[in-house]
């Protein structure tokens, strides 16, 4: 039987009351392999969800942005530019600009990680990061380790997040209680996301083909490289709200960030 878990990790992370939502970490079809939905498709999804903002956080690059910022103009929902970097040795950090100076330096990042790799692929180092950090709220995803937390807050200051996620997999437990504890430990406010790869839950078995084609493999071959369900899929406030239930404040700290990032 399934348990509602709560985490003891201080009232400053998870305690609050919402009624808004802005998703912060959206990959589209410009996420070669990744991405399951055009950028139009996730704009007009996000506007029909009600949701305070959304972010185009495609991998290692802004092509999709274009394309999302006509379709914002014709839903009229508030986009946010961003992308999604690869760090050598490490996972990745979404990158969310605040001001054209922040722009800039996400560029230059972009440009950095395209330039020593082969054609489609991106990877930056992680002090790189460190050193263009102004003018950009950042998001970690995936396992970080402490030590590089601090010396990424000590970069980011405020502006950095710690991604929490609800995958309704049997890893859910587990990754909530490990970000909780490390948000704890570092002072790193949690943000709640979906880590978004579809619009809607229909655009799962295009999903599936994708990775299949990234991994190079068959879908009786590719096991758990698929994903366990449809539940990276943009969602309401409503919805958002009862998944992250335990920790409202991650909730609160998605508009904060959106709050801060005015560049379109």
């Amino acid at each position: 039987m399934a348990v509602q878990r709560k985490w003891n990790v201080g009232p400053a992370w998870l305690v609050g009351s919402v009624n808004q939502f802005a998703e912060l970490v959206c990959r589209t079809s410009f996420s070669f392999h990744e991405g399951a939905s055009q950028p139009e498709e996730m704009v007009k999804q996000a506007a029909s969800l009600g949701l305070h903002s959304v972010a185009i956080t495609d991998r290692d690059g802004v092509y999709g942005l274009p394309r999302a910022h006509r379709a914002a103009q014709k839903y009229g929902v508030r986009i946010i530019p961003g992308a999604l970097l690869t760090i050598e040795e490490g996972p990745g950090v979404a990158l969310l600009a605040h001001d054209m100076g922040g722009w800039s330096q996400l560029s230059r990042l972009i440009t950095e990680a395209r330039s020593n790799m082969k054609k489609g692929w991106g990877c930056i180092p992680f002090l790189s990061l460190l050193e263009r950090a102004s003018g950009m709220d950042a998001i970690l995803l995936g396992d970080w380790t402490e030590a590089r937390i601090h010396l990424a807050r000590e970069a980011f200051g405020g502006n950095l997040s710690i991604a929490l996620t609800r995958h309704l997999d049997s890893q859910d437990a587990q990754r909530w209680d490990k970000r909780a504890l490390l948000s704890a430990k570092t002072h790193v406010p949690l943000v709640a996301t979906g880590d978004v790869l579809m619009h809607t839950h229909h655009r799962a078995p295009l999903q599936d083909v994708l990775t299949c084609i990234r991994r190079k493999c068959t879908i009786d071959q590719a096991g758990t490289t698929l994903q366990a369900n449809a539940s990276r899929i943009l969602r309401s406030p409503t919805a958002i709200q009862r998944l992250f239930s335990t920790a409202p404040c991650s909730i609160e700290r998605s508009i904060e960030v959106a709050n801060r990032c005015q560049f379109s």
